[in-house]
């Protein structure tokens, strides 16, 4: 009861100190007390900063999209090196605790609906449906992070999360296995998707094309290639208007208007010093970008020093884009088709997207066959989701395959650190705190 007892203050704590001053001001006694009304209900899911504003970020940090100079390296805190190298001691209580926030809201909403008085089946069921999209949104970027690469035959025996499935802080804490967390994480999505509304008010409510989107990108992780292209054309199906990047100023600080109409569901966030000018994009990444393609100068400027630095966020700022949009979903179509030998729609269907990543007039991209087709567009998607909290996750899903698999290398001075597929360290370690509170297995190192 005293590990409990803890854990409940550390939780208590944590929701006051990052409880932002929005709608929810008007609900003076709020907290963790259950909701009792249809708008206080929906005040807990408009919550900004809570549902929308907080990404983990971990996983972005760990990729090889970026470096640090030796300078910016030692001007970084312990914990960020660490995570940077990937040491087993990045002190990420914090980053874990924002996105266990967002699953305990979630609950609350879940567990308060069959009390709530004087609302209409329609606001009900929109409620749940959102909820159980939050819920599993939130636990696939926490596995994305925190877990071993998906592998159908070995998930019964890898850890998983935590699945928090009620509000009560006294149902104790235990690790499923890492086929138990994406079964859960399907079963809220399947839900989701019946309950919720074709389109939203606001691209931060969820609404059903987020869910199919998110069950794309669900089924791509698991290399279930022929269910991720089925839920990425129910996407296509209902919206496929892209951003056409010949209309945007690349003069401007940053170019990329917030809430475009790519953006299926806005969630944003990043990690300590990813969204700083000490990340400097690496340099072959950048040179890959043609002369003609307008993310050369839309997604980058120049840093004083020649290196150049990340502007393209689909935030509209400098936090990063973190969210569901059009053109993961070009890209994941594109990759399932070239998986499935059909080399000519794949690439039909990414120079859909390129046509309006280049300048006028762009020489489409063709390949002979199915190999090559699949490498044009793993670049692709490398290069247009920068930033986007999706590399990481590629990296050890695309370890799997030998023709893809990479070793990770940081370098400061003669220090040199190599992460190499297959290692533990690719499921980044929990918080100390959480293990010594919970009892739950730490990740293997």
């Amino acid at each position: 009861m005293k590990n409990i007892f803890h854990w409940t203050l550390r939780l208590i704590l944590l929701t006051n100190l990052f409880a932002c001053n929005s709608m929810l001001e008007e609900i003076p006694d709020r907290k963790l007390a259950t909701p009792n009304s249809v708008k206080a209900l929906r005040a807990m899911m408009d919550e900004d900063f809570a549902i929308n504003g907080s990404s983990n970020g971990l996983g972005e940090s760990s990729t090889d999209d970026y470096y640090l100079t030796t300078q910016d390296y030692e001007a970084i805190g312990l914990n960020q090196r660490n995570l940077y190298t990937w040491q087993s001691d990045i002190g990420s209580e914090d980053a874990y605790m924002v996105m266990y926030r967002k699953i305990n809201i979630a609950n609350i909403v879940l567990e308060s609906l069959t009390d709530i008085r004087n609302a209409t089946p329609q606001e009900l069921t929109t409620l749940k449906g959102e909820a159980l999209f939050v819920r599993a949104n939130t636990l696939l970027a926490l596995a994305a992070v925190y877990t071993k690469p998906y592998l159908e035959e070995q998930a019964t025996q890898e850890f998983g999360l935590i699945l928090r499935k009620s509000s009560d802080f006294n149902v104790p804490s235990y690790r499923s296995t890492l086929k138990e967390t994406y079964d859960y994480i399907e079963s809220d999505l399947l839900e989701a998707s019946r309950l919720l509304p074709m389109e939203s008010a606001h691209v931060h409510r969820a609404n059903r094309l987020a869910a199919f989107s998110l069950m794309s990108r669900l089924h791509l992780i698991k290399s279930d290639y022929e269910a991720a292209e089925r839920y990425a054309d129910s996407v296509l199906a209902n919206r496929n208007s892209l951003l056409d990047y010949n209309t945007l100023d690349s003069t401007l600080r940053y170019p990329m208007p917030p809430f475009n109409h790519e953006i299926i569901y806005h969630t944003q966030g990043a990690n300590g010093f990813t969204f700083s000018a000490r990340a400097k994009i690496d340099t072959l990444l950048f040179d890959s970008y043609a002369p003609n393609d307008r993310r050369r100068t839309l997604f980058f400027f120049t840093n004083t020093d020649g290196s150049k630095r990340f502007k393209g966020s689909y935030v509209g700022g400098e936090q990063r884009f973190s969210g569901l949009a059009l053109d993961e979903i070009y890209l994941t179509k594109a990759e399932c088709l070239a998986r499935g030998g059909k080399v000519s729609q794949a690439m039909d269907t990414l120079n859909q997207l390129l046509s309006k990543r280049y300048r006028l007039g762009f020489t489409a991209e063709v390949a002979d066959d199915a190999t090559e087709a699949l490498d044009i567009i793993l670049n692709e998607r490398r290069k247009q989701l920068l930033m986007r909290d999706i590399r990481w996750q590629d990296i050890k899903r695309l370890n799997r395959e030998e023709r893809y698999r990479k070793v990770l290398v940081r370098r400061i001075g003669d220090q040199l650190w190599e992460l190499k597929p297959g290692e533990n360290r690719f499921a980044l370690p929990l918080p100390e705190s959480v293990v010594e509170i919970t009892g739950v297995p730490q990740n293997p190192t």
